[in-house]
């Protein structure tokens, strides 16, 4: 059964929130139906995940060389930190913060390819868990199964809390990083001297994400820059609108001052219609009169 469930996990924890719920319900029927008891019980328990560890898990399927290089980064600088100095360990957490920060951005644009849209509280979870997993070598593990069900949180000096937090453990094929590997990976995590090139490996790995980032900084710069240039032109436009607008305003009430006029004088002539026509009438009675007079 735990291989089923395991498999049953990896594709309900690839799913949007919306179809989690319906889609575990069936799952659970099926299996239900099918005789398995057990397994239908395992899966109706299966948690719905919160939308921070939801797409935590979507950037482990998604974006699972940016979700190993922050891991790993983690993973080199726990073992790196025992020789470091107080100055040099405060510039590697900076250094920290920005990938987190970079790669929860990247998470929210995920999120929005994904037809989700993402809270700013949510988004704010999403960098704890991070933060948690490169200070925390078994809330990496956690991270690493693709299955939370809900953020994490550490600092560094306690562990994560990490009761409830997975909600099944996923086979290595079924994410983009096996959590076997994360395991392994947070058990050997004891603090112990670096070698030369794993802190020169971990600074590599700042250094491409630091330039990842500024990268992308200078294309935002560069947009700004474009939107400037197009500011005044959009400004002389939408004044060229205004003045457009204001003529036909001007124009509309011309055309009603001239409607007025048409249908006065329409009236007008209609009276006048009318008074020559009576006119006409009396004219052609007295000219009758006056041959009856010369007879």
């Amino acid at each position: 059964m735990a291989a089923q469930l395991a498999d049953a996990a990896a594709a309900l924890y690839a799913l949007t929130p919306g179809d989690f719920t319906a889609a575990r319900n069936q799952r659970s029927r099926d299996a239900r139906a099918a005789g398995d008891k057990d397994l239908a019980a395992a899966l109706t328990a299966l948690k719905k995940p919160s939308a921070s560890a939801w797409l935590v898990n979507m950037l482990v399927r998604h974006r699972a060389d940016e979700i190993g290089q922050v891991l790993d980064l983690g993973a080199s600088l726990r073992e790196a930190q025992q020789d470091l100095d107080a100055d040099e360990l405060r510039e590697l957490g900076r250094q920290r913060q920005k990938l987190v920060a970079a790669l929860t951005r990247e998470g929210r644009r995920l999120a929005s390819d994904l037809g989700e849209r993402l809270s700013d509280s949510a988004a704010d979870e999403v960098g704890q868990t991070l933060q948690a997993a490169m200070v925390d070598p078994w809330a990496a593990a956690a991270v690493r199964t693709g299955a939370l069900v809900r953020p994490l949180s550490a600092t560094g000096v306690e562990p994560a809390d990490l009761t409830g937090a997975v909600a099944v453990a996923v086979p290595a094929a079924s994410v983009a990083r096996s959590s076997e590997g994360g395991t392994k990976r947070a058990a050997k995590a004891k603090p112990r001297g670096p070698s030369k090139e794993k802190l020169a490996a971990a600074r590599a790995l700042v250094a491409d994400a630091e330039k990842r980032a500024s990268d992308a900084r200078a294309r935002i710069d560069a947009i700004d820059a474009e939107a400037d240039e197009l500011a005044p032109r959009r400004t002389t436009i939408e004044h060229e609108l205004d003045d457009l607008r204001a003529r036909v305003h001007d124009a509309e009430a011309a055309l009603a001052d001239a409607t007025r006029d048409a249908d006065r004088l329409d009236r007008e002539r209609s009276q006048a219609e009318r008074a020559a026509d009576d006119a006409e009438r009396k004219a052609d009675q007295a000219r009758a009169a006056l041959d009856r007079l010369t007879r």
